[in-house]
């Protein structure tokens, strides 16, 4: 008889931000409590306790893990999917913000996007671990993602500051200044840039 690993597989099921009438599972998740209560049923598994461990021996409960196995990595793939798709867009609507206000704006510094764009603000550090470059440090992973893609897509262009930039905005890192973007530090070094739509925007 195969080795059932019951924890292989963990499965958290997330339910919309819908009214509580109107909430609902995901087709794969819904599968999989079907399923789960099928077998406490059938099992006669008491209330409190985890169904997994009434599994009977032998091939009857060979059968019973591996559709419960295949049902939890559908499940799984499709909360992932959802957590995705919803990262995706997030992303998408951040950038689209920042786009739209640096569109004919210049000079920009990332404590005026903090401050003026929503979702823009975090506690991540927006840097580089393989050069020691540190950009900003109180962004969120989203702006992160819609900074670099923008600026990928020449959306927006960044270029080197004065530090007096952040300090008359109001805020200064307290690091080294960096004075190459491509060297390697041994420590940790700022990097300031400003901000301003790019050709595309302006066009």
């Amino acid at each position: 008889m195969k080795q059932r690993q019951l924890s292989t597989h963990i499965i958290t099921i997330e339910r919309t931000g819908l009214a509580p009438e109107e909430d609902f599972l995901r087709p794969g998740a819904a599968a999989l409590q079907a399923f789960e209560e099928k077998q406490r049923r059938t099992l006669n598994v008491p209330e409190r306790d985890d169904w997994q461990l009434y599994i009977p021996e032998k091939r009857r409960g060979d059968r019973i893990f591996d559709e419960w196995q295949r049902l939890a990595i559908a499940a799984r793939k499709e909360e992932e999917s959802a957590m995705a798709s919803t990262e995706s867009n997030s992303v998408g609507t951040l950038a689209a913000a920042i786009s739209s206000y640096l569109h004919r704006r210049s000079g920009i510094s990332l404590i005026e996007l903090a401050r003026d764009v929503e979702g823009f603000a975090g506690d991540v550090v927006w840097g580089s671990d393989e050069t020691n470059i540190v950009i900003w440090d109180r962004v969120s992973q989203d702006a992160i993602a819609a900074m670099t893609k923008l600026i990928a897509d020449e959306t927006i262009i960044a270029t080197p500051s004065n530090v007096l930039v952040y300090a008359y905005d109001g805020c200064v890192l307290d690091l080294p200044l960096a004075t190459n973007i491509r060297k390697k530090y041994a420590r940790p070094r700022w990097l300031p840039l400003v901000f301003a739509g790019g050709q595309r925007v302006a066009a």
